[in-house]
């Protein structure tokens, strides 16, 4: 006989043809003692295969004894995650009773660390299961998985371990939809991976002990918890902006002579550094007094205040219209680890309306020490084409060479990458057709909102420095479109590596996901994880470039989905704090475009999470480890494995 119990430490969870397993520094895939399971004899051997891709249960079956027939089988059923479970329903009452088991969790254990394609070399190895805890909660979401541990010497003692794994609650076969309910109605996936058909692995095993416990008068598995509904935690919230007039004499004027129309004024990005929080208000429409504001990054400093007013920054004098030495219309902005502040300065307004270049598209530098401005770059004309929407940038400075910085620009509507080199003070534009929009991703459903955007180029992201070459690589995507793309910076950094070799421009993996994929802003923190906002999804999403699965829609996590506080995340940042926090701004911008937003509603919102806690729980989490599939990308034939 045999005593099948497990510890603490990990989770089996499931994904759509995937096993992923969250390990933790007390177990990560190592072996202890009790009942033995080994590979030589090929006694049992464990699979994975669907149930019913339709169901949207689950339950937990084990079976561990001497060989029995199905009849008996029958009576070892353990309804998972729902109600108590089953004693033998044709006899009486089972002699022992099993301790609880709700609070414990599925663990795999192996002596040595985890290979790249682990199933090539279990079948050589010794696995032993530690005797000190029981099953825990899991989770399938699209498909539903079955574990069987099958006898294959019927001469030997032994049994067999079903895990029927599913949901909880009832879901809509299309995963896509998922992210669309209010959060009540959610399917725990941000926690939770998914499994597929066929656990991709052969393990022969034999199994000595005794079983100790009745397995099917254990009582039921805890259920999944969601993900926290406080992963983001709301900042500030506006129904309008109002910005800090000298007076209110001065801010009645402005409205009466429309220089200050609250209706107009959105909110569109943001950066954080120390204790203030900036927020640029492009100049989309007539009537915006300022185009880039300063906040307390704490409300508190705010007096508490949930909607505070607006500080031009550094001061109103930079915000005439129509004067080409001060800002004309800010879309975003990037603070670099040397305390300063780089505007990206479009130059155009009346985007709504005429979209009509007003200046030229200019890079000014402030230092964050003194709000002054000391430095300006002028885009020159040849890089500016006809019709360009200067949009995003990403600051690369490294090792604290301040002086050596270089800084990536997005034209979204020329599809179009600026790449400024400070040391030398000149820039040069690279093309690609990886800039391009998708015709496929260029329809938007927002809220019973449908309209049409051709956008390129727009997201970026800068990897940590790899320590082995020296480099970082540029994460990109453009809005229209549910790839993306990279690109080593040595490439982009020199002025004609790009033409020279296009093909170090490559996308990733799979598209994020098979519809509503569309992504404006991300970031990535130091530890290789990206956040980047699903604005179609009313989500923030994110992935581990890490996991050596690469980028599939099996490692795409949600941090935190709102129909109400995320209704079209635009901006997201990361900061340089020790400990990181990434910073995300809902603006509402397809409503104020195309409708009118309720000024009874809060229509802007900015909210932050430490990325630590932001992707606990998810695929994106550094503890979670990733098992591909062997059907999905045959890795056993191309590794020449036995099956």
């Amino acid at each position: 006989m045999a005593s099948l119990v497990l510890t603490d430490s990990s989770q089996l969870t499931s994904d759509k043809q995937h096993l992923g397993i969250y390990s933790s520094p007390m177990a990560s895939l190592v072996l202890t003692d009790s009942s033995q399971l080994t590979s030589d004899n090929q006694h049992y051997r464990l699979n994975l295969k669907e149930v019913n891709p339709h169901s949207r249960g689950g339950r937990v079956e084990i079976h561990l004894g001497p060989p029995s027939s199905p009849d008996r089988d029958s009576n070892l059923d353990l309804p998972v995650l729902s109600s108590r479970a089953q004693h033998d329903k044709r006899g009486g009452p089972r002699k022992s009773i099993p301790p609880p088991i709700s609070s414990r969790r599925l663990t795999l254990n192996r002596r040595r660390s985890i290979p790249s394609h682990p199933y090539c070399d279990v079948k050589n190895e010794s696995i032993k299961l530690q005797t000190s805890s029981s099953l825990a909660h899991s989770s399938c979401h699209n498909w539903i998985g079955k574990v069987e541990l099958e006898e294959l010497d019927p001469h030997l003692r032994g049994g067999r371990v079903e895990s029927h794994l599913g949901k909880t609650t009832p879901r809509s076969p299309d995963r896509d939809s998922n992210l669309d309910l209010p959060r009540p109605q959610r399917s725990s996936s941000t926690r939770l991976a998914r499994v597929g058909f066929f656990f991709p692995w052969l393990l022969s095993m034999s199994l000595t002990g005794g079983l100790q416990t009745p397995i099917s008068s254990l009582p039921p598995l805890a259920a999944p918890s969601p993900p926290p509904a406080d992963r983001l935690r709301e900042v500030y919230a506006w129904k309008q902006v109002d910005f800090a007039f000298p007076s209110p004499e001065i801010r009645q004027y402005a409205i009466s002579s429309g220089s200050f129309v609250p209706k107009d004024n959105l909110p569109l990005g943001l950066e954080v550094w120390n204790s203030r929080m900036f927020v640029t208000l492009p100049r989309w429409k007539s009537g915006i007094p300022a185009t880039l504001a300063t906040i307390p990054r704490d409300r508190r400093d705010a007096g508490g205040n949930l909607s505070p007013t607006l500080e031009p920054y550094p001061n109103w004098s930079w915000h005439q219209p129509g004067n080409c030495d001060a800002m004309t219309s800010v879309f975003r902005i990037a603070v670099d680890p040397c305390g300063r502040l780089w505007v990206l300065d479009s130059g155009v307004v009346d985007t709504v309306d005429t979209v009509k270049q007003a200046c030229p598209p200019q890079i000014l530098v402030f230092d964050l020490t003194t709000d002054a401005l000391i430095w300006r770059y002028r885009l020159p004309e040849d890089q500016v084409k006809e019709g360009s929407l200067f949009s995003n940038i990403a600051v690369d400075v490294r090792d604290g060479s301040c002086d050596d910085a270089h800084v990536y620009i997005t034209d979204v509507w020329r599809f179009g990458l600026v790449v400024y080199k400070l040391r030398e003070n000149r820039s040069w534009r690279i093309t690609h057709h990886f800039f391009y929009p998708d015709p496929m991703a260029a329809q938007y459903e927002l809220h019973g909102l449908s309209f049409s955007w051709t956008d390129g180029l727009f997201g970026l992201s800068l990897s940590p420095l790899d320590p082995k070459t020296g480099d970082r690589t540029l994460f990109f995507h453009p809005m229209s479109s549910f790839r993306e793309f990279s690109v080593p910076t040595s490439v982009i950094r020199n002025e004609t590596a790009s033409d020279a070799h296009p093909e170090a421009f490559s996308p990733l993996g799979e598209p994020r996901y098979a519809t509503k994929g569309q992504s404006s802003a991300s970031a990535m923190d130091r530890r290789g994880v990206m956040f980047y906002n699903l604005v179609t999804r009313d989500s923030v999403g994110c992935w581990n470039s890490n996991q050596p699965g690469g980028y599939i829609p099996a490692l795409q996590g949600v941090v935190a989905h709102s129909n109400v506080t995320l209704v079209f995340p635009n901006d997201l940042k990361i900061d340089h704090e020790s400990r990181q926090s990434v910073w995300v701004l809902s603006n509402r911008l397809p409503v104020y475009l195309y409708s009118d937003l309720d000024p009874k509603e809060y229509n802007f919102r900015i909210m932050t999470a430490f990325v630590d806690e932001a992707a606990q729980g998810t695929v994106c989490d550094p503890n979670f480890m990733y098992v591909p599939s062997a059907e999905e990308h045959n890795i056993g034939a191309r590794l020449n494995c036995p099956f």
